[in-house]
Parts: C-alpha cells; structure tokens; sequence
C-alpha cells in the first residue's frame, strides 16, 4: 500500500483526460468542439489535487515521500506540456487557414469588383 493511494486514482483520471486531450489535439481532423468538455472536467480533478496539497497533513507526507511523489506526478506533468504544445500548434494552423481564406475571398472580390 502506497501513501499516496487516496490521491492515485485521480493522477489516474487526470492522466486519461489529458491522454484524450492530446488524442483529439493529435487528429488533424478534429476542430476544438470537444477540448472545452474535456478541459473542464480536467480542472474538477486538478482542483482534487490542490485541495489534497492543501492539507498540511498531506504536505507533510508529500515533502517525505518526495520522490514517490514526483515519480507519479512527473509523467503528467510532461503530457500536460505535450497538450499545450500541440494546442499551440492547432490554434496556429487553424489562424494560418483563416488567413488563406480571408485572402481567397479578397481575390475573388476583387475579381468580382472588376467585371
């Protein structure tokens, strides 16, 4: 049995989120309808880990069992970056493909303008 077995199933659920978050990210074919669902229901289990710091009890476990600790928090840590880099890299295509829209209507406003 572990310290850290009342907080491990929601590092697990976190984990999964953020596995579908970067799944959906990953698909070139998705937009970001489903990322809003998905970021809150992260934010409810982020808001569980806080409350669980919080406590000076568990402070106190986590500063003496600190190793355990950052081996279980660590690998979450790295997905969240890999999340955030690749919603960076999605919201800058979709930003590029606006603008190529945006100059595709303008040429053919202006071919309109000149019949």
């Amino acid at each position: 049995m572990s310290v850290f077995d009342n907080i491990r199933p929601i590092v697990k659920e976190l984990d999964s989120l953020t596995n579908r978050i970067i799944d959906n990210l990953s698909d070139s074919k998705e937009g970001l309808e489903d990322l809003d669902e998905l970021y809150n229901k992260r934010t409810v289990f982020i808001k569980q880990i806080d409350e669980f710091i919080d406590n000076d009890k568990n402070k106190q476990l986590i500063l003496k069992y600190e190793s355990d600790w950052k081996s279980m928090m660590e690998p979450l840590r790295v997905k969240d970056e890999n999340a955030l880099r690749l919603l960076k890299s999605k919201v800058n295509s979709m930003e590029e493909e606006l603008k190529q829209r945006e100059k595709q209507k303008n040429v053919l406003l202006y071919k309109e303008s000149e019949k």
